[in-house]
């Protein structure tokens, strides 16, 4: 995605948040057009003389191809380890609860959250509890993105892209959860090998799986690194990278019980800002109503 699409999406996520912390807010009237001043007589005398004759047109440039989505199926190898830690762990619909301390800037502040995951393909986030985005819900579906906020009672379809920016502030995404959920059809997976985990007190051995974007656009992301431990498929770090092969973001999973982890600790690519989401409660089987993870039924959630 280029650093213009970047921004782009940057301004649509800010601009959703914006409205929904100020909902009394309007659009100002138009001012009023400037009247122009009668010309001079040299610009009189300048309209009057015969224009030179134009120069002939260039031919125009020929279109740009349209982006091709790429249809090639997952890497085999890939493609079974990814469903080893889906079956073990985000196969079932699930609530997962915990608090999301964020510290930037030299400020630290923290929010509640609430993960409900309806399986196969729908994940949910709610900020509860007190604070200014109480109430806020974000929805990642198959179509995109969906995004209600109560408190201005706005509801609004975001661009898939925008699942990238951080979540509340953190360095946490929306895609980071739907990655690492199962969510993943809009990305091709492929087998990079095994290795040692570098960044572990004791280096474990992993497998990474690579995800690079089916077609420009859907992601902020150019490339995901997926380590998952050999011994039970665990996920243990996935690192997010741009198009020119920086490191956007490093998630890093502690604490692992049942195959979850208790500890997700997040930090931007420069080391300069971090996040820990601390899980409190996973419960997997608990009912769901199918009709509150569709656009309209977001209302159901206040």
């Amino acid at each position: 995605m280029s650093s213009h699409s970047s921004r782009r999406l940057t301004l649509v996520f800010a601009l959703a948040t914006w409205l929904a912390a100020a909902p009394e807010l309007t659009l100002a009237a138009p001012v009023a057009a400037a009247v122009e001043p009668a010309p001079t007589a040299r610009q009189r005398s300048a309209v009057a003389m015969p224009a030179a004759p134009a120069a002939p047109a260039a031919p125009a440039a020929p279109a740009a191809a349209l982006p091709v989505r790429d249809e090639r199926p997952d890497d085999p190898r890939a493609a079974e380890l990814l469903a080893r830690l889906d079956g073990d762990l985000f196969a079932r619909s699930f609530l997962m609860s915990g608090r999301l301390h964020i510290t930037r800037d030299g400020n630290d502040r923290e929010v509640v959250l609430r993960v409900h995951h309806l399986a196969p393909d729908r994940t949910l986030v709610r900020a509860v509890g007190s604070g200014r985005h109480r109430g806020t819900t974000y929805l990642l579906h198959p179509g995109g993105l969906a995004a209600w906020f109560p408190r201005a009672d706005l509801l609004l379809e975001l661009p898939a892209g925008a699942a990238g920016q951080r979540l509340f502030g953190s360095d946490l995404s929306l895609e980071d959860l739907g990655l690492l959920m199962g969510q993943r059809e809009h990305f091709r997976a492929e087998w990079l090998g095994a290795r040692a985990l570098d960044d572990a007190a004791d280096p474990e051995p992993v497998q990474v799986v690579m995800l690079r974007p089916r077609a420009p656009g859907h992601s902020l992301y150019a490339r995901v690194e997926l380590s998952v431990r050999v011994a039970d498929a665990a996920p243990l770090r996935m690192d997010a990278f741009d198009r020119h092969g920086e490191l956007l973001r490093r998630l890093r999973f502690r604490e692992h019980e049942d195959g979850s982890p208790r500890r997700w600790l997040a930090e931007d690519g420069r080391g300069t800002s971090r996040s820990e989401l601390r899980v409190s409660q996973f419960e997997t089987d608990l009912p769901q109503d199918p009709a509150r993870f569709e656009l309209e039924g977001l209302r159901a959630w206040r």
